[in-house]
């Protein structure tokens, strides 16, 4: 057996990052998360207001920046889709609400997921490395990973 493959089975290592998993992997601090969710946000909502049905093309690169935002915060990536779901949850309720009574505008549904997005801003990382990485924006210190 090669001692990468030893390294890994004994959980000493972690697999390279390619693909797919080059996407998720690793943290993302509150600055990287904010630099990209403004103008995600910005375009997601010209994209709404043109056709609502380009408004779902924007769901899934915001699911994979929340995934490295919760391993900043020390969470597990699965999280986000569950954010996700109450979040859709949240709209059927308004759906069904609106087509009892009065007219929904899916207003609530949209403040739920503003405060999903300004949640995940605020809340401060982990100073320290944890099981995602080290903090963004420091380099691995050598004493810090043979520790």
């Amino acid at each position: 057996m090669s001692d990468r493959i030893q390294e890994l089975a004994s959980g000493g290592g972690m697999p390279a990052k390619r693909g797919f998993g080059a996407w998720i992997a690793g943290r993302s601090g509150r600055r990287d998360y904010w630099l990209w969710v403004v103008p995600w946000f910005v375009a997601a909502t010209a994209a709404t207001l043109a056709s609502p049905t380009l408004a779902l093309l924007f769901g899934v690169p915001l699911l994979l920046f929340w995934i490295r935002r919760l391993h900043d915060l020390g969470w597990s990536g699965w999280l986000a889709p569950l954010i996700n779901i109450a979040i859709s949850i949240v709209g059927w309720i308004e759906m069904g609400v609106a087509t009892a009574g009065g007219g929904g505008s899916g207003l609530f549904q949209s403040l739920v997921a503003f405060a999903a997005i300004i949640a995940l801003r605020v809340i401060p990382g982990q100073p320290r490395r944890n099981e995602y990485g080290p903090p963004p924006g420091r380099k691995p210190d050598l004493a810090e990973t043979f520790t």
